[in-house]
């Protein structure tokens, strides 16, 4: 997920309702929906678990993905920033393919349900669309970020997020576990192969 929201200064809260493993707002990710992920994801790749991922990491990435996605459309919707099935489908394309796409988002923790897959390249280019619109195409990076930053924090200070303790605890950029988390974002992965022409580096295998 984004980690440009990685310096945003969140507190997350301590009460957890039973069943819920994390709120923003009024949106609601259950404790089941998370097991189902997670349990998904490991089968799905199973060379992460032997690399030494471990389910608690998978649990917290994918809650740190469900808030992350929400701030991120928040942010847009206030600021008037859309990305239609259109601009996906071209993005898909232009990365390789439904298939070359999935697999970059694992580096994510996201699994290959389709639906998941959708959520994490839309918040990708929401972000951009974010940056873009705030500091323009040709910004350099850093003012880029700042701007996105700031547009984040002042909607993220209002969304109202919890995450379970049993989780792990929200600390502004990820929900880390007792094991720490694993996440990378598309745009991390993107880069690393442009930079570099190797492997994206995935989770469980970071220098």
């Amino acid at each position: 997920m984004p980690a440009v929201i990685g310096a945003l200064a969140l507190a997350a809260c301590s009460g957890a309702t039973p069943g819920t493993a994390a709120t923003v707002g009024s949106e609601r990710l259950t404790v089941a929906e998370v097991q189902e992920r997670t349990a998904a994801f490991l089968e799905a790749y199973p060379d992460m678990a032997t690399s030494g991922v471990t389910p608690a990491q998978v649990n917290a990435v994918t809650i740190e993905n469900f808030i992350q996605a929400r701030i991120v459309a928040a942010t847009a919707a206030d600021l008037g920033f859309a990305v239609t099935d259109a601009e996906m489908d071209d993005f898909v394309e232009q990365n390789g393919g439904i298939a070359e796409v999935t697999r970059l988002v694992s580096g994510a923790g996201v699994s290959p349900d389709p639906a998941l897959v959708q959520l994490e390249i839309r918040t990708f280019m929401l972000q951009t669309a974010i940056a873009e619109g705030l500091a323009g195409s040709d910004a350099p990076g850093q003012e880029a970020q700042a701007a996105t930053l700031a547009a984040l924090g002042e909607t993220a200070q209002g969304l109202g997020i919890e995450v379970n303790p049993r989780y792990g605890t929200w600390n502004g950029a990820q929900v880390s576990s007792s094991n720490g988390s694993l996440s990378l974002t598309l745009a991390e992965l993107q880069a690393t192969e442009t930079e570099t022409g190797t492997e994206p580096t995935r989770p469980g295998r970071r220098g």
